[in-house]
């Protein structure tokens, strides 16, 4: 992955050198992650980019430390700034006694540059050395697709889809998918002055530019801004496609079934405010929240060994939970209480886990013990996973999938995740009805044309189910794109929000 930042007036590159360098390291910092290498490896791995060193830490060490003739010292310049570039280190670090001397004996021709220099013309030398990279790279490439996400960060992830709270830095991270990788081009501030459909607009139109052509179309985040953006940007770019991304959209889904307060704050085209039926559910996820905290903070040693004492007893895993706002993973962590709860209710119960000196220590222990010995904690469990079981198996299949095909992701919200939701037991009606008119709308936060025509075109779906005007309206819409985006049209926006899946999904209801 390589690092690129582009201007918002004549979409032209220009450098900027905390984004390049934090794009270049952060970017290998994640296959770093995925390959469980060290940091040693991750930074062999941005030299050889430059050198075509092995990256593998393979060879022998005589092999590297071979002393430079003078002709050569051009090269170790160029990929001492290469490594200040892509690890975003400070060039002041270039005076430091033991790489000065390293170098000393490794290039005694070279004349050592200043931090100034590095700072400078050699950071510019660098930053246009990976453009080029990455022009080439995507040049290469018969059809490219353009990824904007601003609902993830890179630090502190096991993986690109993993929120956590301690590491939030608001920000808009374009990359472009090819056909057997994955570019950084930009990371962009997400400020409150800045998240308007012009500033979005704009900033997705340089790196459209940037990569040139055979873009076949943007994925973005679910936001209105965002659906705002793709009309303006369909107009410019006829031929392209754009929608938003099932994984987030799953997400947000998760998190209007466990968050009160996130309905009607980040619900897309609604068109009434349903009653929120699902209070037990998110009285459960923060009892579930408490205890791991509890369990992690306490300092009564007494208690915790009787816990650990007990789940190794009867083989059980220690129960777990994710951070707050990461709604992948709620499933395994109900799971976990689910096996847990004959050792910790009796625990929990017990009068010696309420006798504690501190009374807000024994008013916490209270809050605890009346969560966990509900009488339908454990059942409530139960729901939780059950309704969660088809939600997160999508996301499972996206996270081992990433090139799952529209039609696909149609299918499921379409069919499958509606059929599974029907089927959860120990369910009222009216949260069964709340269940699928979430699952409609987050679809219709993230539809786009290219849903529906791959649902009609995919010879496994050939649009099974589409009724007789939702079928046309998607036909219209395929022979409306034109060739190129030099060709105008007057229908870009019939088909767009997921009208006519609607049309579908409510015709498949009152049947």
């Amino acid at each position: 992955m390589y690092g690129v930042s582009t201007t918002h007036g004549n979409y032209e590159p220009v450098r900027t050198t905390t984004v390049a360098r934090l794009g270049v390291y952060q970017g290998a910092r994640q296959r770093a992650q995925e390959t469980k290498t060290n940091d040693e490896s991750v930074v062999n791995a941005m030299m050889a980019v430059n050198s075509g060193l092995p990256s593998d830490g393979g060879g022998s060490p005589g092999d590297s430390l071979v002393p430079v003739s003078s002709e050569s010292t051009s090269d170790v310049v160029d990929n001492l700034s290469m490594f200040f570039f892509s690890t975003g280190i400070s060039p002041q670090h270039v005076n430091n006694p033991h790489l000065v001397q390293l170098l000393r004996r490794f290039a005694p021709f070279l004349s050592l540059p200043s931090e100034t220099d590095l700072s400078g013309q050699l950071l510019d030398r660098a930053f246009y050395n990976v453009l080029d990279k990455v022009k080439r790279e995507a040049e290469a490439s018969e059809y490219k697709a353009v990824l904007v996400n601003s609902w993830f960060n890179w630090r502190g992830m096991d993986s690109p889809h993993h929120h956590r709270q301690h590491h939030q830095y608001p920000s808009l991270v374009y990359m472009t998918s090819l056909d057997d990788k994955d570019l950084f081009i930009e990371q962009a501030p997400q400020l409150a002055s800045t998240s308007s459909e012009d500033y979005l607009t704009e900033q997705l139109a340089s790196v459209i530019y940037f990569i040139g052509d055979h873009a076949t179309g943007v994925v973005t985040d679910n936001t209105r801004e965002n659906q705002a953006m793709w009309r303006r940007l369909k107009k410019i770019y006829p031929s392209q496609f754009f929608h938003g991304c099932a994984s987030h959209g799953l997400r947000l889904f998760v998190k209007n079934i466990f968050t009160p307060s996130a309905v009607g704050e980040d619900m897309l085209f609604l068109d009434s405010i349903k009653e929120y039926p699902f209070i037990f559910l998110n009285d459960l996820m923060e009892a579930c929240r408490e205890v791991v905290t509890f369990f992690e903070e306490t300092f009564d040693q007494s208690v915790r060994d009787q816990f650990n004492q007990g789940l190794r007893d009867e083989d059980i895993p220690h129960p777990h939970f994710p951070p707050r706002n990461e709604w992948y993973g709620l499933k395994g962590g109900f799971e976990s209480f689910i096996a847990a709860a004959p050792v910790l209710r009796p625990l929990v119960a017990s009068r010696s886990f309420g006798e504690v000196a501190s009374p807000r220590e024994r008013q916490r222990r209270m809050k605890i013990h009346v969560l966990v010995n509900d009488t339908e904690f454990v059942e409530n469990l139960r729901t939780a996973v059950a309704i969660l079981t088809p939600l997160e198996g999508m996301m499972d299949r996206i996270e081992n999938e990433p090139n799952m095909p529209c039609s696909e992701v149609f299918y499921s919200f379409a069919r499958e995740i509606p059929d599974a939701l029907n089927k959860v037991e120990g369910v009222y009606k009216d949260q069964v009805e709340y269940l699928l008119y979430l699952n409609q709308t987050r679809f219709n936060g993230m539809y786009g044309d290219a849903h529906g025509i791959a649902y009609l075109l995919d010879p496994r779906f050939i649009g099974d189910g589409l009724a007789p005007e939702v079928r046309k309206n998607i036909e219209d819409t395929i022979f409306a794109i034109p060739p190129d985006n030099t060709t105008h049209i007057t229908s870009s926006d019939t088909h767009t929000c997921a009208r006519d899946q609607h049309a579908f999904a409510t015709q498949r209801t009152e049947k």
